[in-house]
Formats: C-alpha cells, structure tokens, sequence
C-alpha cells in the first residue's frame, strides 16, 4: 500500500466531496492561495484550520497529518443531535469508549433479531 501525504489526502477528500479549492478556502476562512500551498505539501496549515478541515470532512486530524494507509469513509451524521454524541466519545477513557461500544453492539444486534 501506498502512504498518502497530507496534501494528497486533502486533495482527495476535496475531490471525493466537489469542493473546489476556492470553495473550500471560503469554508475555512483563508486566502485562496494557501490551498495549492497546502495540497502540495508546501507548508501545514494552523491547528485551527486543521480542525475545520477534520470537521468538513468527518476525518480525524491523526488521519490528515500521521502516515495512515487506511481510506475512510468521511461520517455523514445528519441527525446533529447524534453527531454531538458521537463527537463527545472522544472525551471518554479507553475503558468507557469500550463499554459503550459493547453496549451499542448488544443493541444494534438486538434490532436484527
């Protein structure tokens, strides 16, 4: 497998969504001219703009920036009520992030039944 740098997988998740560079400078509040920049790997952008792209495309920032041959398919939680909970895992230790996986398993099972 190959490694994807960060402006590739920037690029590819633009692609993935028909954002233009220019749409998605708009998004992030910044100049144009920073995108070719960033897709090709001239330069990193700011920790906040890393957040606003992780967001736009439902990516974690470890997967923008870490060598990472998985390809993810971007979350697309319309109901924001559980896209807020979803988001709030990440606050929880590994332990509870377990229990409530098992948990949520033993449910969604219990629905195919």
């Amino acid at each position: 497998m190959t490694t994807l740098t960060f402006g590739e997988k920037l690029m590819l998740l633009r692609k993935k969504k028909s954002i233009s560079q220019k749409k998605l400078a708009e998004l992030l509040g910044i100049a144009i001219q920073n995108m070719p920049r960033y897709e090709k790997d001239d330069y990193l952008p700011k920790p906040e703009i890393l957040i606003k792209l992780a967001d736009i495309f439902g990516v974690s920032i470890d997967y923008l920036l870490i060598d990472s041959h998985q390809n993810p398919e971007p979350m697309n939680i319309l109901d924001t009520e559980l896209l807020q909970l979803v988001k709030a895992i990440d606050n929880l230790n590994e332990n509870e992030k377990n229990r409530l996986k098992n948990l949520v398993k033993s449910y969604l099972d219990s629905q195919r039944n």
